[in-house]
């Protein structure tokens, strides 16, 4: 038996984890231990990617704007400057490509 066997059959053998009936009524195959090797193989692996993903940080940020009143959005603001009179202050507007759109005062209340 296993005396005369090498000793890498022996090991394989001895990882079988697929006997039939218990361990001391059996002898293990080659076969059931490459079996054995590759099923903890692949279970490590897969063990591992998800431990891996579970600890990644992902951030995800998602803002949408309500596209339902035609396109305008609208924006409340409060600005006090103490020292500077209103008809020197202006808004200015930028959209998300670029479009720049200066002195945007048409419903903006200046209070005195």
């Amino acid at each position: 038996g296993d005396e005369m066997a090498p000793k890498g059959r022996r090991t394989l053998r001895n990882v079988d984890y697929f006997r039939k009936v218990p361990r001391d009524l059996t002898e293990g195959s080659i076969s059931g231990g490459w079996i054995s090797i590759v099923a903890t193989a692949v279970l490590l692996f897969l063990v591992m990617g998800e431990v891996r993903t579970y600890f990644r940080v992902k951030t995800v940020t998602d803002v949408y704007a309500d596209t339902s009143n035609n396109g305008k959005l609208r924006i409340n603001f409060d600005v006090f400057f103490n020292h500077l009179s209103c008809e020197h202050l202006s808004v200015d507007v930028m959209d998300g490509i670029g479009s720049l759109k200066s002195n945007v005062t048409a419903n903006i209340k200046k209070l005195a």
